[in-house]
């Protein structure tokens, strides 16, 4: 058989030593072989499985059994999920325990935040301050002004460039 490297991890040893194996094999058999301990697994596809349409107003009973199922899914050891799609269970798995805890509103505002990139650190690296502020690139609007002289944000200029920092400490105005 003829294979080729692929970056990924056996799901039993945890190994980067995984090869993919040639294109012409089965449906069904095995598409890829640890050489660290020997393990083949197959790769699966989920587009609909457990928790692909969880909603928080979904009967709790449903949302604890499509739970198990994704748990068992995810410990599986002989179908492994495309990365893609196991990241999204987890996320998927993380979202309904947080549903049957009762924490769901306060975990959907922190993901919306961070999404948005608004999440800021809680304190400079520099001085220890609390007083994180963000830096606003781009040419200012009205009420930017007046948040900079108030001391809620820092204006970084009207060219945006990769790379540039995101918080300014209002203390000793360190950037990072």
């Amino acid at each position: 058989m003829e294979a080729k490297r692929r970056s990924m991890r056996c799901p039993v040893c945890r190994s980067r030593r995984v090869l993919e194996l040639a294109k012409g094999s089965a449906t069904g058999s095995p598409s890829h072989e640890c050489r660290a301990c020997g393990h083949r697994w197959s790769m699966m596809l989920l587009i609909d499985g457990p928790l692909a349409f969880l909603t928080p107003w979904m009967p709790r009973e449903q949302i604890a059994e499509d739970l198990r199922e994704a748990a068992e899914l995810l410990a599986d050891t002989t179908r492994v999920l495309e990365p893609f799609y196991r990241r999204s269970l987890r996320r998927h798995v993380t979202e309904a325990r947080h549903i049957l805890a009762g924490t769901w509103e306060a975990y959907a505002r922190r993901r919306i935040r961070v999404r948005a990139g608004r999440a800021r650190p809680r304190r400079c690296p520099a001085c220890g301050s609390r007083a994180v502020l963000r830096i606003q690139y781009g040419y200012p609007a009205p009420g930017m002004l007046e948040a900079e002289k108030a001391g809620k944000l820092v204006l970084g200029g009207c060219v945006v460039e990769d790379g540039q920092p995101r918080h300014a400490c209002g203390d000793c105005r360190h950037e990072w």
